[in-house]
């Protein structure tokens, strides 16, 4: 090949190395899906920029071959010094994944690059020369190098396996090419390299001394690396396939995908279903077996509903089953899936994963069994709180202390009912102490019975730990010592006449001689404890009566006694005579009789109180069963809570219902003409009624607070519009009163918050300071920024202001400063629930006043960097649509069953001559009435006697006749989760009583005229 060819071929050559980089970028920004978790992916983007840069100066460059126009010129060195930027930054960030590698900084590294290109560019004859030089020799060919170093060094990290070993050769061969680039990168043109130096080499050298034109040379790395980056991909997805089926085959349990038909049909199972079933998951998926015959019987029912409930609210559904396997072996199994639905809401299929479950069952089997073993227990087990309240005692608990049968720890037993003042002091003064800093006490104590009797017992007294490591639970294994303190008086009647021998003692006591290690002699516990008799104790070595095994590490024992380093020694292995082991505490000192040298130790079996540990150990473990168990009724009991709170809102809102619907009715036009008296008098209930409104609803959103319950959903807001609303909103009010309202917000804010309780708050500071204010006083609202990435905004007046004590006091719910406010309406919610709402929003609120001159009261909300949906910060338009039947007559029901409430709608439909208002009592006869008059819409309580309104919409829309019908819910369930439940459910609307008029002819003209829903 010669250099004539390569000249002839060089546009030619220009098309390939362009196309390949245009595929190397291609390639990496697929590759930022793909690889998604490994060490590249976050840094494809740079390579993407600078394949696409580079391939589109590789077109220019070309072109420039057929036309040198100056302007080509300047796009192809504007686009070289771009590429080799993007280049430069995946270089370093590859570099600086190395472990333990030197990190490079990007501002210094391209403060530097940019430095020295300035510099050559000075230096060099030619600007655009020497801005060529500058850039390949500081720019582009470190970028590659480090590109290509930091590819070998990600290759030699990778773990190799027989799945990766492909990926890491592709690696290496993407991180040669790189570097071989950044080799021929440099050399420059002839005419700009031979400007700045003679011997610096050029494309026309490499062209001279190897017969190839360099461009040549560059396309084929192109190719190569856009080759290897392309592979990779392909790669990277046959390695995902394959990991995870391998993950799916090695769980305890299988993924599926079924129909929801009643034989749960199977499309896909995961190998580990035989693991499961016993049967292949081919024998599923091509319908040989059906996985509805593998649940039990008694349990294919209550999976059926429990699924289809699921379905029915599009929620995951989570289940537990028995299961049927090959053997017939019942399993435990614990599932967990979903619905796929299409746009259309229609169901796809079902899928999800079920798991094996026995351990569990085993597990909570084994916990009843321990807790029958406790109560059973012939030990009396007992536990109280710190304060001395009685938990929980047992069966033999009751019989010690001579307690009724059914004697309940509920009944208020205290634990110093059963002590003497003394012992009870003792308890104080020196057990509890103890076990707070041991964690147990182990000692004898007199228990009084209820039937005035002193028992001695043995007390085995422990703490159950609770939060921080603080004593919850005091625990406490009673052993009755009646029979034991019998058989010891017993003794020590004996040990009285045989004292010579010497003082008996429970414990043994055994003296042996330090030099021959021959025992001299014993008493006869020690001799009973190894089962010999006394008289043959003078015939044993102490080699005798230890294990071999343990015999090296009880002498040094001994040692230590001897020497005082220890006082006892403690679970020292005793050999019985008949080769079985007891424990010992063993004690042990040296002393001379007759010139003899010998060691005397004390044994004390210890048996009993290993038996005894264990058993605590096991009581501890029932205990804590206990304790999830009684966190589980926490978390019922708060459940309840909510559903108090429901039915609250529920019971406050339809009396009001009555009250300002009424109002708003005599206030219509058209009605009979009221006197100025009348008229004022219902716009004062009607007052009074929006009043007695707000503060049930702040009192329930104080309610749902101080409960945890109360739903804040932050999203990015625009501020100022919502501060434009809301003083558009009081700005009447404000006017009655002679005081002008100021808006200084003019810097767009975005703030992250829940829009509704934004809004709340502003309208709560706003109606506050027209309130508290003076007659022609004055109120400005401002906006401003705040430190931390905040935004403040302030409402001040020029009301009486407020004192440090009463400002102390302002954020207290139900507290009113009466002395400065007479005659002012209030009650002293809507600050603190300001404060909850803020604080709820991450936010901060606060008081700033001087007495006599005003207040300024101000909250700051974090500023949000995505932009805010504008829907969420503009109110909805709230005028009326035209009437849908101008002049024609149309039908609507109204199912309800609290007379005030139907009687109230009547009145208000009375106005409108276009409408025929049919009403019933209870949704059974509403199904029928709407069956055969089919009116064209339906008003539908949900709290309904019999049959509920979410019921009858469900009977409705399986109904032909009235499935096209519009439904709109009236309801005086006020709650966040029960308006979505309904527009869930299928209703075209959700009321909430108190009705507002204007809403209910919005909304019913509205649905009668939009097109009616098909079949």
């Amino acid at each position: 090949m010669t250099p004539g060819w390569g000249e002839t071929s060089l546009g030619l050559i220009f098309q390939v190395y362009a196309l390949a980089f245009f595929v190397l970028g291609i390639a990496a920004l697929h590759g930022m899906r793909r690889e998604r978790g490994s060490g590249l992916a976050p840094h494809l983007g740079w390579l993407a920029a600078f394949g696409v840069l580079h391939g589109l100066q590789g077109f220019i460059d070309g072109e420039r071959l057929r036309d040198p126009a100056p302007g080509l010129a300047v796009l192809s060195a504007v686009l070289m010094v771009s590429s080799f930027a993007a280049l430069l930054e995946f270089g370093r960030r590859l570099w600086n994944e190395r472990p333990g590698g030197r990190r490079l900084a990007a501002l210094p590294l391209f403060a530097v690059t940019g430095l020295g290109i300035g510099a050559v560019m000075w230096v060099a004859p030619a600007a655009a020369a020497g801005l060529e030089l500058g850039t390949r020799y500081l720019l582009g060919a470190p970028a590659a190098a480090l590109a290509g170093i930091g590819l070998l060094s990600l290759a030699g990290g990778t773990t190799r396996a027989q799945d990766t070993f492909a990926r890491i050769r592709w690696l290496r061969i993407a991180a040669l090419a790189m570097l071989g680039y950044a080799a021929l990168t440099l050399l420059p043109s002839p005419a700009s390299g031979r400007l700045l130096a003679e011997w610096l080499p050029t494309t026309a050298d490499f062209l001279a001394a190897s017969g190839w034109p360099v461009q040549l040379v560059h396309a084929a790395l192109a190719v190569l690396l856009a080759a290897g980056f392309v592979i990779l991909n392909r790669q990277g997805d046959t390695l995902a396939a394959t990991t995870l089926r391998r993950v799916t085959d090695n769980l305890d349990g299988f993924v599926y995908r079924c129909r929801n038909d009643r034989d749960w049909t199977v499309t896909f199972m995961s190998e580990g279903g035989e693991n499961l079933t016993g049967y292949p998951a081919a024998d599923f998926q091509r319908g040989a077996r059906h996985f509805a015959d593998q649940i039990y019987p008694d349990d294919q029912e209550c999976v059926w509903n429990e699924v289809q409930a699921a379905l029915a609210q599009r929620v995951e559904f989570r289940l537990q089953y028995r299961m049927l396997d090959r053997a017939g072996r019942v399993r435990w199994c614990y599932e967990e899936g979903r619905g796929h639905f299409d746009a259309r809401g229609e169901l796809l299929y079902l899928e999800g994963l079920v798991r094996n479950d026995d351990e569990r069952h085993r597990a909570e089997d084994a916990r009843r069994r321990m807790q029958a073993l406790v109560e059973g227990a012939p030990e009396a087990v007992g536990w109280a709180d710190p304060d001395g309240t009685v938990l929980y005692f047992n069966r033999a608990f009751r019989n010690l202390l001579a307690m009724p049968e059914d004697a309940d720890p509920s009944d208020g037993y205290r634990v110093q009912s059963f002590y003497d003042n003394e012992v009870f002091a003792f308890l104080e003064a020196t057990v509890l102490p103890t076990v707070a800093t041991s964690g147990q006490w182990t000692g004898e104590l007199a228990l009084k019975a209820l039937d005035g009797r002193y028992i001695p017992t043995l007390n085995s007294v422990f703490a159950l730990p609770g939060e921080a490591g603080e004593a919850e639970v005091i625990a406490n294994v009673i052993t009755d010592l009646t029979e034991l303190k019998r058989a010891e008086a017993a003794l020590a009647e004996s040990e009285s006449r045989y004292r010579q021998l010497f003082e008996l003692s429970t414990d043994g006591i055994a003296y042996a001689d330090t030099e021959s290690t021959s025992l001299v002699s014993a008493n006869l516990s020690f001799a009973n404890m190894l089962g010999y008799a006394q008289a043959e104790i003078a015939q044993l070595s102490v080699r005798d009566i230890y294990p071999p095994d343990d015999l090296s590490w009880v002498l040094e024992q001994f040692s230590e006694l001897a020497s005082g380093h220890q006082a006892v020694a403690r679970d020292v292995p005793v050999l019985r005579r008949d080769g079985s082991v007891f424990y010992a505490d063993i004690s042990a000192s040296w002393v001379t009789v007759s010139g003899r040298s010998l060691m005397v130790g004390v044994f004390r079996d210890v048996s009993q109180r290993r038996i005894e540990a264990q058993r605590i150990q096991d009581l501890n473990e029932t205990l804590e069963a206990r304790v999830l168990e009684r966190t589980a009724d926490l978390e019922r009991a708060n459940a309840a809570k909510n559903e108090f709170l429901s039915r609250m809102s529920h019971e406050l809102r339809t009396p009001l219902n009555a009250i300002l619907g009424f109002t708003q009715v005599l206030q219509l036009p058209g009605g009979a003409p009221l006197s100025t008296q009348q008229a004022d008098n219902v716009r004062e209930i009607h007052h009074a009624g929006e009043h007695l409104l707000g503060l049930v609803n702040e009192v329930l959103d104080l309610a749902r607070i101080e409960a945890g319950q109360l739903e804040i959903a932050p999203e990015p807001v625009a501020l100022v519009p919502v501060l434009e609303h809301a003083v558009a909103q009081i700005e009447m009010r404000a006017r009655e009163r002679d005081i002008p309202l100021t808006l200084q917000a003019h810097e767009p804010s975005t703030v992250l918050a829940d829009p509704l309780r934004l809004r709340q708050v502003l309208l709560n500071l706003l109606s506050n300071a027209v309130k508290y204010n003076r007659d022609g006083g004055q109120i400005d609202v401002g906006c401003e920024p705040a430190t931390d990435g905040r935004v403040r905004v302030s409402v001040r007046d020029t009301g009486h202001g407020l004192s440090t004590e009463q400002q102390a006091r302002l954020f207290r719910p139900f507290e009113r400063l009466e002395s400065a406010y007479e005659g002012i309406e209030g009650t002293g919610i809507g600050l603190a629930l300001a404060k909850q709402l803020v604080e709820g929003m991450q936010g901060s609120i606060g008081v700033d006043s001087v007495p006599g001159e005003g207040s300024t009261f101000w909250f700051e909300l974090p500023l949000s960097d995505d932009r805010a949906d504008m829907d969420h910060d503009t109110p909805a338009s709230t005028s009326k649509p035209d009437p849908a039947t101008q002049g024609k007559s149309q039908t609507i029901l109204y199912i309800e069953d609290n007379p005030a409430n139907l009687r109230l709608v009547q009145k208000i439909l009375d106005r409108r001559a276009d409408i025929e208002l049919l009403s019933v009592e209870n949704a059974e006869d509403g199904l029928v009435l709407a069956g055969q008059e089919r009116p064209d819409l339906i008003l539908l309580d949900l709290n309904l006697p019999g049959m509920d309104g979410f019921e009858a919409l469900q009977r409705m829309r399986a109904d032909p006749v009235t499935r096209a019908i519009p439904v709109i819910a009236v309801s005086a369930n006020a709650m966040k989760r029960d308006i979505e439940r309904g527009m869930a459910a299928g209703f075209q609307d959700y009321l909430v009583k108190p009705i507002n008029v204007r809403d209910l002819y919005i909304a019913i003209d509205t649905h009668l005229a939009s097109p009616k829903r098909t079949s």
